[in-house]
């Protein structure tokens, strides 16, 4: 057998020259790629040496640790079956991995922009405690929307329907939401307590007839130290409802 009729063997569907060119294409793909992160993400240091602000700091964490080369590896797997011509089902395999690992990409990506947004936001706050607890409760939040966003992505792309799982979920939702009502509802008002700030630490506050400095503000509760010495213990929704003065706040006194 010459090499004509070698380079024009048809294995699975596809000549060897062609199977030469995917190969070659994915080699080049995947290459080009992981130089072309190395090169950028070598400039971005030296820029973000020279910056003073943390947004190059940002860009160099998602592009450096967030962007994984497996992820990289499949998108050079895709370009090279592009050039091919597979069966219809191997095809759409080969499309639904590669939709998958970019959700799973994406899922890195927001995870990160979670991470720098809620840490500026965080680093604004002057009461450490408040700030670990208020702020790992919002990240929790806004992580379980973003991976369960990424999951029904993957799970419509193998096939299976998601309109009824969410519709599932919302009922169970639902039914979790009335059991663990007053548990949210302070949760939630909390962190009302801490982007609108009634109050902070440290405030002499009265609520009707009872009136103290503001000693901890929880996830469930606020404690208030009064004048006598006692600690009054307020579940945050029942703080939020009543009428609060705030001498901490005063012009003059």
């Amino acid at each position: 057998m010459n090499l004509e009729h070698l380079i024009e063997t048809v294995f699975l569907g596809n000549t060897l020259i062609n199977w030469g060119i995917a190969v070659v294409l994915f080699a080049a793909v995947y290459l080009g790629l992981v130089i072309g992160k190395k090169i950028v993400s070598r400039q971005l240091d030296k820029l973000a040496v020279k910056s003073e602000t943390d947004i190059d700091n940002f860009i160099v964490d998602l592009l450096k640790v967030r962007t994984k080369r497996p992820l990289l590896m499949l998108f050079a797997l895709y370009a090279g079956s592009l050039v091919l011509t597979l069966p219809l089902q191997i095809g759409r395999t080969i499309s639904n991995i590669f939709l998958i690992g970019l959700a799973l990409q994406l899922g890195l990506w927001g995870n990160g922009i979670i991470n720098f947004i809620i840490s500026r936001r965080a680093a604004r706050e002057q009461d450490e405690e408040l700030k670990i607890e208020a702020y790992s409760v919002i990240s929790l939040i806004a992580r379980a929307v973003l991976w369960s966003a990424i999951a029904l992505v993957a799970l419509n792309n193998m096939g299976v329907k998601v309109t009824a799982l969410v519709a599932g979920l919302g009922v169970g939702g639902i039914a979790v939401a009335l059991a663990l009502q007053n548990i949210l509802g302070d949760l939630f008002a909390s962190l009302s307590i801490v982007f609108d700030k009634p109050f902070v630490v440290g405030d002499f506050i009265v609520i009707d007839d009872l009136m103290g400095n503001v000693e901890h503000v929880g996830l469930k509760t606020t404690r208030i130290r009064s004048l006598s010495g006692e600690q009054l213990v307020f579940s945050n929704t029942d703080l939020l409802s009543s009428r609060v003065k705030n001498y901490g706040r005063m012009n003059e006194r």
